[in-house]
């Protein structure tokens, strides 16, 4: 016997030994081989099952354990495939080319294939999901250093740097949904099986994380800048972010914008708060792909989420 792979290269040899200037008298056996051997179907067969173990070995090298279980049913089914080429078939045997065939269909153009459609989808959502943390989100990271703002500026500022990146999430979540679509497609499985669900969950953790870090981006942010508005109190080279005046108005003082609630004009407080709803709100642009509430459930009930918003409560009170 002999491994398929290397067979056309010793039928080869054995040509070339029985020519000119070799003429190595052959064995029977071999001449027999010679006569009865397409040399040609022979090298197109072992490309063929050359390509299916490169192939197959690459699926079970690159598979997740969140990808494995959808394609579960399938890889058993190769396995008996692999186990009935090894127990039953023969190189020589014209069944053999069934089996290559049925090979080719079920690890080349299914499972690999399909494969690869998975996971390019959930590497695109990935990389969707870390542009959504990106660029200027709030006007804390995209402030002049060196200037302070009015209330109105700010409002404006945020107003449209909020315009913006719901501009770029709001399209992308569909996009995301759009492929999630394909690699169910592309795995062919019952959308309530747990194997489905468990994935689901698992692109859900993907996407949640890119909403929570941009979430966490601009609450740092904001965090950082009040805590340097802290210190500019002591240090005039600091400027702090938002310019509040002191006015006389009928013989009284009052602050514009004001410091406490009880005015119609918005407050420094009630702005803080409208960031902050601003910014958990992030977790609304893009559908939750399971049946698990919003992606801001989530976010608002993450324990770091949490801190960064008690401390920044703490330097507005």
């Amino acid at each position: 016997t002999c491994a398929l792979p290397i067979l056309p290269t010793i039928l080869r040899e054995i040509h070339y030994l029985s020519q000119n200037p070799y003429d190595v008298s052959l064995p029977e056996s071999a001449k027999e081989l010679l006569r009865n051997t397409d040399s040609f179907e022979l090298r197109v067969t072992s490309t063929r099952l050359e390509t299916i173990v490169s192939k197959y070995n690459t699926i079970m090298r690159t598979i997740t354990e969140f990808e494995k279980p959808l394609f579960e049913r399938k890889l058993l089914k190769i396995d008996g495939l692999f186990e009935s080429g090894l127990q039953q078939f023969t190189w020589k045997m014209k069944e053999s080319g069934d089996f290559i065939e049925q090979a080719m269909a079920l690890v080349c153009m299914d499972v690999f294939q399909n494969l690869d459609i998975v996971q390019t989808n959930c590497h695109e959502t990935a990389e969707i999901t870390i542009s959504w943390s990106t660029g200027m989100l709030d006007v804390f990271t995209g402030r002049e250093k060196e200037k302070s703002y009015s209330m109105e500026d700010l409002l404006n500022m945020q107003q449209q740097l909020t315009e913006e990146h719901e501009s770029l999430v709001i399209p992308s979540g569909f996009r995301i949904h759009t492929l999630v679509q394909t690699s169910f497609d592309a795995v062919q499985i019952s959308q309530a099986s747990p194997a489905w669900q468990d994935y689901i969950d698992y692109i859900d953790a993907i996407v949640l994380d890119g909403l929570k870090q941009a979430t966490l981006t601009s609450l740092k942010s904001m965090l950082n800048n009040l805590v340097q508005a802290n210190m500019a109190e002591d240090d005039d080279t600091l400027m702090p972010i938002l310019t509040i005046r002191l006015e006389l108005i009928d013989n009284r003082v009052a602050f514009r914008p004001p410091l406490d609630q009880s005015t119609s004009v918005i407050s420094v407080q009630e702005l803080v708060q409208k960031w902050l709803d601003g910014y958990l709100a992030r977790g609304k642009l893009v559908k939750m792909l399971g049946p698990k509430g919003t992606y801001q459930d989530y976010i608002s009930a993450d324990d770091e989420v949490k801190q960064l918003l008690h401390n920044i409560g703490r330097l507005v009170e």
